[in-house]
């Protein structure tokens, strides 16, 4: 898509447009799942680490600088990984293992390397700090979640359609549908209050 286009859809999802949020959380979630491929967090499923880097996803939308050098493939590739790399290392933490334990299977290329870590940006001091600022937003973004917002938010993450999630939930789809826009007008508060 070109860099224009997208741009445009990224300042209207900021406004506070549900489409164009919702156009660029379905867009950009295969590029959320590739990220995950090969990845491994501690204690937890891989639906966990896709929602960790659907929460990276949110705030790459929401903090995008198009003045800046990086495209917003660049910016949200790199938002996805840390999302993910702060709940693995949260998760390594509480195994006293190092970081750099952890290794990517494949590469985009296919072939096996360990990822590349620097260490200066994570001292054990901004570990916690990370892994508890990590911990309270998906706590609170849970906490404001009704209960079928909490199923619909696992779906929608997982990559379902409304059909599929109307099935699963036995709603309809404008029930669905009203479900998904509550989420993200609840996840992009939160969102702001933390930034």
């Amino acid at each position: 898509m070109k860099t224009e286009k997208i741009n445009s859809i990224i300042k209207k999802a900021k406004a506070g447009d549900e489409v164009s949020m919702e156009y660029l959380l379905k867009e950009y979630s295969s590029l959320v799942r590739k990220k995950a491929t090969g990845l491994f967090l501690m204690g937890a499923d891989k639906d966990d680490l896709l929602q960790e880097g659907m929460i990276g996803l949110f705030k790459a939308i929401l903090n995008y600088d198009e003045t800046k050098e990086a495209s917003f493939d660049t910016f949200a590739a790199l938002c996805i990984n840390r999302q993910m790399f702060s709940a693995i290392k949260g998760a390594n933490r509480k195994k006293h293992k190092l970081i750099n334990e952890y290794i990517s299977i494949y590469t985009e290329d296919k072939e096996d390397i360990p990822l590349a870590i620097p260490d200066e940006k994570y001292n054990p001091e901004v570990i916690v700090t990370e892994t508890e600022a990590l911990h309270n937003l998906e706590n609170m973004i849970r906490n404001k979640l009704s209960s079928m917002e909490s199923k619909v938010l696992d779906m929608l993450i997982e990559g379902h359609s409304v059909a599929y999630m109307s099935k699963k939930t036995g709603k309809n789809a404008k029930s669905v549908d009203n479900a998904i826009q509550r989420i993200k007008s609840k996840v992009r508060n939160i969102l702001k209050e933390e930034h």
